[in-house]
């Protein structure tokens, strides 16, 4: 990668205005595989600056996919929908469609179920219709990931295997993990701790083969929280603080909120109310701040576990009303695992 940049540092002080533009989306593309997020944000913005029409799609998808990492989805929205207008002009379908698959799909993570589904269900028409298999096996995922979070797991199941076969026969290995994990989320969901540990493992010896430290953190994150089921407890620790540290490694914003309220509701589980305070409410800023409602209400529960920890019965009761309330809003039941938790 620094050869890269001081490529693109050299032709940015040049009239050599090509040599500008492709240095720029080169050190642009390095930053963003490398998850130094503000770097590929600098690098991104003066390209676009230098583009025009079709040529401007992929880099406002990349652009996009670096500002949902670093918490900054309004604007992630903003590119993604730019690049969708920019590849209809082009007429490009296949990058068309996997824009409407990021909008919906940044839209579940806020909650935002119903619109989520329209996008998401277009995007997938949109790709069978270009005749793209990767992209239909994505919007299968996407669309899995939606049935599972609002509580459909028969058809979430069906929709992951859908996915896993296309992404197996085209050897995508990468997304043949992503599929694999959630399978394991499903399994976990209803309980069944060992499938879905048989699936995490699966997916994390791919996701290390690729060295990919955000799908690592990832499976981490789901190992450490499922195995706290099996009352594993020091090891499920040892697994969600390197989470943690990892995803802030990353800079991946919504992930390491999101592995802070795995690490809290193992600390509830072992009576460590100091240690489940500090990650709920670090949780809790950073999801305000995004806007992701489910998490919130992941989150009122974990407040109301800690009400009963420390024996305040008033608080436990107003949070988990709170929690039960926002989950009717929207439209995502708890799932039976973490039913039984609450009971």
């Amino acid at each position: 990668r620094p050869w890269i940049d001081l490529l693109a540092f050299h032709y940015g002080r040049s009239n050599c205005d090509d040599k500008n533009r492709r240095y720029l989306v080169a050190a642009g593309d390095a930053a963003r595989a490398a998850y130094a997020l503000q770097s590929a944000i600098s690098y991104y913005e003066r390209a676009l600056a230098l583009l025009t029409d079709g040529t401007r799609v992929d880099v406002l998808a990349h652009f996009g996919e670096v500002l949902e990492l670093a918490g900054r989805w309004n604007d992630a929205f903003a590119r993604y929908r730019e690049a969708r207008e920019q590849a209809e002009k082009a007429g490009l379908p296949a990058q068309r469609a996997a824009m409407a698959g990021a909008i919906g799909d940044l839209l579940r993570k806020r909650g935002e179920f119903t619109e989520a589904g329209t996008w998401i269900t277009c995007a997938r028409q949109e790709n069978a219709e270009a005749g793209n298999e990767a992209g239909v096996g994505l919007m299968l995922h996407l669309e899995g990931t939606l049935c599972a979070q609002t509580g459909n797991f028969a058809r979430a199941t069906d929709l992951y295997q859908r996915a896993l076969a296309i992404r197996q026969q085209l050897g995508d290995e990468a997304s043949t993990a992503k599929t694999l994990n959630n399978l394991g989320i499903v399994a976990r969901s209803q309980g069944d701790i060992d499938t879905a540990l048989g699936y995490y493992e699966r997916s994390l010896a791919i996701r290390r083969r690729l060295n990919d430290r955000r799908e690592i953190a990832n499976s981490l994150n789901n190992l450490g929280f499922t195995r706290r089921f099996r009352k594993e407890f020091e090891r499920a620790r040892e697994l969600l603080e390197e989470s943690v540290q990892m995803n802030r490694s990353v800079g991946d914003r919504w992930s390491t909120a999101n592995a802070l309220t795995s690490l809290a509701e193992l600390a509830l589980d072992t009576g460590d109310a100091e240690l489940a305070h500090r990650c709920l409410k670090e949780s809790i800023a950073i999801n305000r701040e995004l806007g992701d409602r489910r998490a919130l209400a992941f989150l009122l529960e974990g407040f109301g576990r800690l009400g009963r920890l420390k024996n305040d019965a008033i608080a436990a009761l107003l949070f988990f009303a709170a929690a039960r309330a926002l989950r009717e809003a929207i439209g995502a039941p708890l799932e039976p695992a973490d039913a039984d938790m609450l009971a």
